[in-house]
């Protein structure tokens, strides 16, 4: 697959630069026509693929579970994409399962615990930082300022 990339790319770049001045623009305009070829190759693909329709379509479902609030459509979700027999989903639909009240209370209140587990990490990161160096006052100083 990386070669396919590679290949793709340097035939990109070699029409776009054989005609261009070369510099700057012309690298740019041949990585975003790229782009746009590898997002028209990667849409057909999906769109052949019936396998990753399916994931599409799961991962898309269950977003919109999420968006809505409505914590009625997981039970439907969940059945639907044990049938689609896909091992990666079959993992996360499992541990959905394992976990259901704490999933339905995510989806139908506001609240979320994501500010503090963020500040936790940040002084998980600076204890890292800073092990063996200083004291402990210079590390809860270093936490507070930060």
């Amino acid at each position: 697959m990386l070669s396919f990339l590679r290949d793709s790319l340097l035939s990109f770049c070699f029409s776009y630069t054989k005609n261009i001045l070369y510099g700057v623009e012309s690298l740019f305009f041949c990585l975003i026509s790229f782009l746009a070829y590898l997002l028209d190759t990667v849409k057909e693909y999906i769109e052949t693929n019936e396998y990753l329709q399916n994931l599409y379509s799961a991962v898309n479902r269950f977003r919109e579970i999420l968006k809505s609030k409505d914590e009625s459509r997981l039970e439907n979700w969940l059945s639907e994409v044990k049938r689609y027999n896909i091992r990666e989903l079959n993992t996360f639909v499992r541990s959905v399962e394992r976990d259901i009240e704490a999933v339905k209370n995510a989806i139908r209140t506001e609240f979320s615990n994501g500010i503090i587990e963020g500040v936790i990490n940040k002084i998980k990161v600076i204890k890292r930082i800073m092990y063996g160096r200083c004291s402990f006052e210079l590390l809860r100083l270093k936490a507070i300022m930060s």
